[in-house]
């Protein structure tokens, strides 16, 4: 299964020393993607940067799973505000031209 977009998680966890069930918490919080195909598991590769951020605020901050998720969640809120705000001035430039 392993193509150009998806990675097993073995070798994920091998390269980044971490533990399966530490991906597969992630997944059932909905803060990852696995896919499960012929009995293995992989990710999107362009999920792996998210990843090494969630382990970095895991390992270096001591941060839980459930502040892991709050972190991910406020993030993601706010990359949808500067969208929001971006569109906005978008608008506004064009109406000021008109």
């Amino acid at each position: 299964m392993e193509n150009e977009e998806w990675m097993a998680i073995e070798f994920i966890c091998e390269n980044l020393r971490i533990d399966v069930t530490f991906i597969q918490d992630l997944n059932d919080r909905g803060l990852i993607e696995i896919l499960v195909s012929e009995q293995r598991s992989y990710l999107l590769k362009t999920q792996i940067g998210e990843l090494e951020k969630i382990i970095r605020l895991h390992q270096d901050l001591e941060i839980n799973l459930a502040g892991i998720e709050v972190i991910s969640n406020l993030l993601g809120q706010i990359t949808n505000l500067k969208n929001e705000v971006l569109r906005l001035n978008n608008k506004i430039h064009r109406l000021e031209n008109e």
